[in-house]
């Protein structure tokens, strides 16, 4: 199981988890295509404090914060 967690921005106005099961390591971006998660609107991934490229091995029991890109100037 892994769980990814869309902020607001993402999830349409209110964190959304989404629960996946998985039971060996995934890249990133086919975790996020399983959970219905199109991959080229995260901006940043969290796990366990650390960014995450979308190639990154996502194991089982793994949380991942995900958070849309931020703009300004």
């Amino acid at each position: 199981m892994a769980t990814l967690i869309l902020m607001p921005e993402l999830a349409g106005g209110k964190e959304k988890k989404i629960e996946l099961s998985i039971d060996r390591p995934l890249a990133l971006c086919e975790v996020l295509k399983m959970g219905g998660v199109d991959p080229a609107i995260v901006g940043v991934a969290v796990c366990n404090g650390k960014m995450l490229s979308m190639d990154e091995a996502i194991q089982p029991g793994d949380s991942i914060k995900l958070l849309p890109f931020i703009g300004g100037g």
